[in-house]
């Protein structure tokens, strides 16, 4: 998530910021793993982050380029000797029951 000026959620967060969580670039790449665990190896996954120009940025200013956030990815990946898909479930049956 991204807190941009002139959004409302940059006035929430403003009036607010108890409410929000802004994670470190540590912690969403931690549960961007988690999820590529669980997702079908065979969806590409386009893109991890995005960047809002410097002028617009509230937060979080991670300071990544797209490449970068990329490499942590699979660096920490190895790390956890882990994979997208390690832990997909197929679909089951119609009518059957996983368990």
């Amino acid at each position: 998530m991204q807190l941009v000026k002139g959004t409302v959620m940059a006035r929430q967060f403003a009036e607010h910021p108890e409410l929000f969580n802004m994670m470190t670039a540590t912690e969403y790449i931690d549960l961007v793993i988690d999820f590529l665990e669980r997702l079908n190896p065979q969806i590409a996954v386009e893109r991890f982050i995005s960047q809002s120009p410097p002028s617009l940025l509230i937060a979080p200013d991670w300071g990544l380029k797209n490449f970068e956030f990329v490499s942590k990815i699979e660096k920490k990946l190895v790390e956890r000797d882990t994979w997208q898909g390690k832990k997909h479930l197929p679909p089951t049956p119609k009518g059957k029951s996983r368990y």
